[in-house]
């Protein structure tokens, strides 16, 4: 999970996957306002993308 660039990211390479929650404030390119919400169970990585406008 990283945030740096303030924009949202879901993207897997090989066995990494990368998560970007976004920004709550300061959102950037064009992207909403947003926070993540990342639920990980018995393996599984669920993840959600919630935009705060």
């Amino acid at each position: 999970m990283h945030g740096h660039t303030h924009v949202p990211r879901h993207e897997r390479r090989g066995r990494v996957l990368f998560l970007n929650p976004g920004c709550v404030t300061r959102a950037n390119q064009g992207a909403p306002p947003s926070v993540a919400w990342v639920e990980v169970l018995d393996g599984q990585i669920k993840w959600q993308l919630l935009p705060l406008r």
